[in-house]
């Protein structure tokens, strides 16, 4: 990345059919037609793409029976194994240099999957560290392409210069039990899991994000109300001036285990009508999948509760901004 120009210039994601002049530009690159992509600057590795997308934003199989929006995105391509926060107010603290959020990154705004693109891991050298933060917008002489009216490329083009290489921190034992508790969750050995995060929270109390991975392996394992209590916390840490919350979508493998998860607290919350704590995890549980109308009922019941009313309160907040978000891009 440049000192002037340390990402690209995007503005609130606007949809749009026709990329005509993406698909004749030399300057883009095309893969199979699916989505298209060109490298920002000379000193990162990361690129901005061209994403194809569908309603409520889940990943789009194309090609499909209609015909695609796209969206302008940056993602880096092969220097992270996997993805496994979706931040949904589009928040992440650049200033974290933890060693584990080189390795697992975080989407901003929607979830495309735990790899943006599927692409060989080429280089495991530290080349750029994952700074996703709220978007710039771009200057009014600037189209949604990334090009100037002049036709000039508003960004440096060239290949990533690996020669600027960006180290994380040292890794520590926080680190060490961070990837251990992502391996037990995977292999569905959630009770082991949340001793692993466990230590994590408590060796780096200071990080805003591990809690959220905390609680969704509480929740996996069934402790509902202990779940609850570590995402009143969670979200209590969250700097006011950053409407968002960090859902740990990519601890699993296969999102039919999360889903069947979802539909078992379901069940519970139904045989607890007066279970707050039920009802304020499983708001945060939809608005994880992105399940929006479900959430508001879940939320407001919580909010009934004092102990739940100030955690359920931005929840709501939160969702009523996502979906003016969504009816923006429709």
């Amino acid at each position: 990345m440049t000192a002037s120009n340390p990402r690209p210039h995007i503005s609130t994601r606007r949809l749009r059919h026709d990329i005509g002049h993406v698909r004749r530009s030399r300057r883009w690159k095309s893969h199979s037609g699916f989505y298209f992509s060109f490298n920002w600057s000379n000193s990162s590795c990361g690129r901005v793409a061209y994403l194809p997308y569908r309603y409520r934003h889940s990943w789009c199989r194309y090609p499909s029976d209609y015909y695609p929006y796209y969206g302008l995105s940056y993602y880096y391509p092969r220097y992270h194994r996997k993805y496994i926060y979706v931040s949904l107010g589009g928040y992440w603290p650049s200033y974290y240099r933890y060693r584990r959020y080189y390795w697992y990154g975080c989407h901003p705004y929607y979830w495309y999957g735990t790899n943006v693109i599927s692409e060989p891991y080429q280089d495991v050298n530290y080349n750029t560290y994952n700074t996703y933060n709220t978007y710039n917008t771009y200057s009014s002489e600037t189209s949604d392409d990334g090009f100037t009216g002049s036709g000039q490329s508003y960004y440096e083009m060239g290949e990533p210069d690996s020669s600027k290489v960006d180290e994380p921190e040292y890794e520590t034992v926080a680190d060490l039990c961070f990837a251990r508790a992502v391996e037990l969750f995977e292999a569905e050995n959630y009770a082991d899991a949340v001793l692993q995060f466990q230590e994590a929270v408590l060796v780096s109390p200071d990080d805003i994000i591990l809690p959220f991975t905390y609680s969704q392996a509480l929740f996996a394992n069934g402790d509902y109300a202990h779940a609850a209590g570590v995402l009143r916390e969670a979200i209590a840490m969250i700097p006011e001036d950053e409407l968002t919350v960090y859902y740990p979508r990519g601890l699993y493998k296969d999102e039919t285990i999360l889903t069947e998860q979802i539909e078992q607290l379901e069940a519970a919350a139904d045989k607890e009508p007066f279970g707050s704590d039920y009802q304020l995890l499983l708001g945060y549980q939809y608005l994880g999948i992105g399940e929006l109308d479900k959430a508001y009922q879940p939320l407001n019941e919580a909010a009934q509760s004092v102990a739940n009313t100030s955690t359920a309160e931005k929840l709501l907040e939160l969702a009523a901004q996502l979906e003016t978000e969504t009816l923006e891009n429709e």
